[in-house]
Formats: structure tokens, C-alpha cells, sequence
């Protein structure tokens, strides 16, 4: 909600991570760190250097293209699958085979742990389309948060949380 309440602004965050989502003392989660935010005021802005942490890093950002708001839904996209696996979908030691996997979109279906799933057997495949919504090569054809939000499992599991 909270990117979304920036995208509504014309405000791209450019380095959402782990790093920079804090919890507070009531269990919310706040967005830090907006050394790297643009205003986007028409939309798209050319990207003349590449900006943010590459694990996160949406292609087009990393093929210097126009990027828009749709990067961050990216960046949260990779942290989501990251939060269902404990594990990054595109991981490497090396910035260039890590950014080959991600122009090949090298990853991994998302594998709940079977221990620590205490919802339906159909998790794997509500996580896997809600993480699919987001890691999607094409910024044109990637969903925004508009159409990502009413999805009835974050409804239902995150968003009506007050």
C-alpha cells in the first residue's frame, strides 16, 4: 500500500529491498531509504544510470530503458518470492551470469515449505500467481499495483489488516 501510495504520487522508489522495508513496534511495514526516489511526472523517465540493488533490479533498468512504475512492482515481485522461499528466484556471484539469468528469466517455481503451510494445498499456486502478476520480463506487459491489490488472497490475508 505504501508503493502504492508513492506510484498515485508520481514517486518511483528505485530500490525497494528487504533492506529498506522496516517493521514498527505494531507490526507495520514502513518503506525506508528514498535516497535514489524519482518524480516520475510523465510516466516513463530514461534511465541514464542504472540505479538501486541489482537482485532487485528490474531488465529494463538494467538494459537502460524507460522504466516507470512497473520497476518497482518488479523489485516487489522478486521480495515477495523471496519471502514465500527464503530463497531469490534470479541469484548469482557474479553481476553478469546474474543478469543473464534474469534476461532469460531463469527461475525457480515457488515452493512453499510444506511444514510452515498452514493455509490449503493451493498455496503454491496463489503465491506462484501472485509472484507471476509481478516478475514479468516486459514492463508492458507486467501488471501494475492497481491490478495486483484486489487479488482476494491479499485482500483477504494482508490488506484488511488495520
Amino acid at each position: 500500500m505504501g508503493v502504492n501510495y508513492l506510484h498515485m504520487r508520481g514517486v518511483l522508489h528505485r530500490d525497494l529491498k528487504p533492506e529498506n522495508l522496516l517493521i514498527t513496534a505494531r507490526n507495520r511495514i514502513v518503506l525506508a531509504d528514498f535516497g535514489i526516489a524519482n518524480l516520475n511526472v510523465n510516466g516513463n523517465e530514461k534511465n541514464i544510470i542504472k540505479v538501486g540493488t541489482p537482485l532487485y533490479m528490474a531488465p529494463e533498468i538494467i538494459h537502460k530503458n524507460y522504466y516507470s512504475n512497473k520497476s518497482d512492482v518488479w523489485s516487489m515481485g522478486i521480495i515477495f518470492y523471496e519471502m514465500c522461499t527464503l530463497k531469490l528466484p534470479f541469484s548469482s556471484n557474479n553481476l553478469n551470469d546474474l543478469i543473464k539469468k534474469i534476461v532469460n528469466m531463469d527461475k525457480k517455481p515457488i515452493e512453499f515449505y510444506r511444514s510452515h503451510n498452514k493455509y490449503n494445498n493451493n498455496i503454491n499456486s496463489i503465491l506462484q500467481n501472485i509472484c507471476d502478476m509481478m516478475i514479468i520480463y516486459d514492463f508492458r506487459q507486467r501488471y501494475s499495483l492497481n491490478q495486483i491489490i484486489p487479488h482476494p488472497f491479499l485482500q483477504q490475508h494482508f490488506l484488511s489488516y488495520n
